[in-house]
């Protein structure tokens, strides 16, 4: 669509065109359109919004930052860009920044689950594994069918030696997410966490093609909806079947895999 034609269109159909855009994966696009709705009406949250989930989709994480900044200085009370803050602070490995985000996104909505498992990803990530439990359990009671929260909370047992309610709680997530991926089949995150936590309960083949459904997902390009890498870096995949080949002294195929991830990086 040519510049004049963007502009021919209404603020509701170029909202419309921004999203129809990222829901199939051109997020290119989907960046031109919500730039327009910010020129035109920059009290728009929504387009704040959805130009910095296009950004941080097309790994463009410091041109987030200054249209995340622009949109907080409007709207100091988003939830959504607060925690969109906090997840790209997060991937960048800025973790004190992402928990303070995180923590003011909590209380502008403290009964958010997504936002606690955010939150909770932190805290692992700088080895608070106990008050990462108290926050995944608080999600879980705001939501107990969160399929990530369940995945996190079963891993988080098993280093809090636990391991019976570890087992529930992953055979749990492995049923969350395979409903899931009943649905739709191109869901690479949904593959990669009931793959990895089928390992986990010692279900190493099942484990074993869900993870290689998600790689060759990615491979071909095929996922524009996933959320894998809002959390979970792709290099994780990759190690984790991996991982699961040398378990299963199928060497070749470890090295096939680590060789993929070389090429990621």
């Amino acid at each position: 669509m040519s510049d004049s034609d963007l502009k021919s269109l209404s603020d509701e159909d170029l909202l419309d065109r921004g999203l129809t855009c990222q829901l199939t994966g051109n997020f290119q696009a989907a960046l031109v359109a919500f730039t327009e709705l910010i020129r035109r009406r920059p009290e728009e949250e929504a387009a704040f919004v959805q130009l910095c989930q296009s950004l941080i989709k097309l790994g463009r994480y410091e041109k987030a930052l200054p249209f995340l900044d622009k949109g907080l200085s409007l709207h100091p009370e988003s939830r959504k860009l607060r925690y969109i803050k906090g997840v790209l602070y997060y991937k960048v490995g800025r973790l004190q920044d992402a928990e303070r985000e995180l923590k003011k996104a909590h209380e502008i909505s403290p009964n958010d689950a997504d936002v606690l498992v955010a939150l909770s990803m932190v805290y692992l990530h700088t080895h608070r594994e106990a008050l990462a439990a108290t926050f995944l359990r608080a999600a879980l009671d705001l939501d107990p069918e969160h399929g990530l929260a369940q995945h996190l909370l079963g891993t988080v047992l098993l280093h809090l030696d636990q391991p019976e309610e570890a087992m529930q709680m992953l055979s749990k997530a492995i049923e969350t997410f395979e409903a899931v991926t009943a649905v739709s089949e191109e869901y690479v995150d949904g593959l990669f966490c009931a793959g990895s936590a089928m390992l986990m309960v010692g279900k190493t083949q099942e484990g074993i093609e869900r993870l290689e459904r998600a790689v060759d997902l990615l491979e071909r390009g095929e996922d524009p909806a996933t959320h894998l890498a809002q959390f979970f870096p792709v290099e994780d995949l990759y190690d984790t079947l991996a991982a699961a080949y040398m378990k299963c002294q199928k060497m070749e195929k470890a090295k096939e895999i680590a060789a993929k991830r070389q090429r990621e990086e």
